[in-house]
């Protein structure tokens, strides 16, 4: 410690000999006459970097005669330790009393030190190499400790993946963006649960073919190593077995295509309540929607002059026709009540098997007759249930049936046909006023074309809409599981508040 304090003098002594050889810095040292701007300035002399002079080995040698080879190379390396600490000073700042000499250390914080009088140069290379030594020596930890860090992290995030990809395979992969029918080989596997209630449609071989998806296929009976990956069950025709087992990935579909307000052999069980995915008829609110019927626009030149139709009101003479394809019975929409209590005030002539006259939907004479000699055609529900729209309506936008239809059932007929192509018994409170209503439109022989007019537009589909339902049913099978669902219970989606009572009376 004293060789260093010795050798730390000597360098002083040198760094001023030097300082005084400099104008510049012997001015500023005649303004103050402090020791402490003399020490400062002999530092500042020490920055070779300004005037292009450096401490050399052979100086440091040349001021230190006598002392020993081990003393010599000390002298060196800390003078060499004092030249790296000038280098990293980024500004120097004067005032008259004292220098104050900033020092951005390697951890990127500033120290301040202010030489007082009576302080060494030795003081400040001391300083210098403690305060580059420490600088240096939490960089080398703090890199070794960020690049341990790194290593070890890398480490585990490789870990993390290969152990993700072990236990993640390609098949169970799924996306909106991957084709499941071409990332799995073969067909999905529909079936039907029943085989004596099973409807025509689905025995036909080419029942996919018009579908805008591929992939599916309809098999029954199933063969021995086939596992269905949709089954089918129809709602009207349950026993009270309990349902199958079922396999993993596969849905169970509730079908059925008639009113919950008719009398059926159906048994709510418990167990068939929660088991389906997915339902299948004629609501709006289905999952697989198969409508009843469906309109489409005529081509314009297919539509019929106004004059026309008003020529062909004079032939008509009858206000009603009710055409059935049974006999007529009770219905929950006390259907036959209603018309008894219209028959009141317009004339309302009936056809079905029971009657005398009958007119079934193919024959095209009995459509000639509905045209020359009726006004209105009565479209009248057995129930009153929510989107159940039967062919009781369509039979009025058949080719070449020219009459307005008067509808009266549960679905919102507003939200779904044209306006002014029909008339709607909810508008009126009571039989009554719709029968007196027809009479008038009747007379009225201009507003009662413009309704026929109007109502040419449109005719009757001849769409399948089942392969259209079908089709759905692939689709959904195809997009699985991002179509996955299931009903809490079935038995309160289908018939919870599905239909309504008609008012009474009458």
């Amino acid at each position: 410690m004293a060789q260093n304090e010795q050798t730390n003098r000597l360098l002083a002594f040198d760094l001023a000999r030097d300082a005084m050889q400099s104008p510049s810095i012997t001015n500023r040292l005649l303004k103050g006459g402090s020791r402490d701007e003399e020490r400062m300035s002999r530092e500042h002399t020490g920055r070779r970097s300004d005037r292009g002079r450096r401490l050399n080995r052979t100086d440091v040698k040349s001021s230190t005669t006598g002392i020993s080879r081990h003393e010599n190379q000390t002298s060196v390396k800390e003078d060499e330790a004092t030249t790296r600490g000038s280098r990293k000073s980024e500004r120097m700042e004067e005032d008259e009393d004292s220098f104050s000499v900033t020092l951005r250390t390697a951890d990127h914080r500033q120290k301040d030190f202010v030489l007082a009088p009576e302080d060494d140069v030795a003081d400040v290379s001391d300083n210098l190499k403690q305060t580059e030594d420490s600088a240096n020596i939490k960089t080398a930890n703090r890199h070794k400790e960020q690049g341990h860090e790194k290593s070890q992290s890398t480490t585990k995030i490789k870990k993390l993946r290969l152990k993700h990809l072990a236990a993640s395979s390609m098949e169970n992969f799924t996306s909106p963006y991957i084709d499941r029918n071409l990332g799995k080989p073969g067909m999905k596997i529909i079936t039907w649960y029943k085989p004596d209630v099973i409807p025509q449609f689905f025995t036909r071989r080419k029942a996919f073919e018009n579908c805008p998806v591929s992939g599916c296929k309809f098999e029954f009976p199933l063969s021995e190593d086939s596992i269905p990956d949709a089954i089918i069950f129809d709602g009207a025709h349950w026993r009270e077995d309990p349902p199958p087992r079922r396999h993993s990935d596969q849905a169970y579909v509730f079908y059925d295509m008639s009113s919950p307000a008719l009398p059926r052999n159906l048994v709510w069980s418990p167990a068939w309540s929660t088991v389906f995915n997915w339902t299948w008829t004629y609501r709006h609110d289905s999952d697989i929607w198969e409508p009843l019927g469906l309109l489409k626009r005529k081509p314009s030149d297919k539509v019929m002059p106004k004059e026309y139709f008003l020529e062909l009101t004079k032939g008509k003479s009858i206000a009603a026709a009710l055409v059935y394809d049974e006999c007529p019975r009770a219905t929950p929409s006390r259907r036959e009540d209603y018309i008894q209590e219209l028959r009141k005030y317009v004339q309302v002539d009936e056809f079905h098997p029971c009657s005398n006259t009958t007119c079934p939907a193919e024959d095209v004479r009995c459509s000639q007759t509905l045209t020359r000699d009726y006004f209105f055609l009565l479209a009248f529900e057995e129930d009153l249930c929510r989107d159940h729209i039967t062919d009781i309506f369509y039979r009025a936008w058949r080719p070449g049936m020219n009459v307005v239809p008067v509808v009266r059932g549960g679905a919102n007929y507003g939200a779904y046909f044209p306006e002014g192509t029909y008339v709607d018994a909810d508008w009126f409170e009571s039989p009554k006023e719709l029968g007196k209503y027809l009479a008038d439109l009747a007379a009225n022989r201009a507003l009662y074309s413009e309704l026929l007019w109007r109502k040419d537009h449109w005719q009757r589909s001849s769409k399948k809409v089942a392969n259209l339902a079908l089709c759905k049913l692939c689709q959904k099978l195809l997009q699985l599981p991002h179509t996955h669902k299931r009903y809490p219970d079935i038995h309160k989606w289908y018939e919870g508040n599905a239909c309504r009572s008609p008012t009474l009376p009458f």
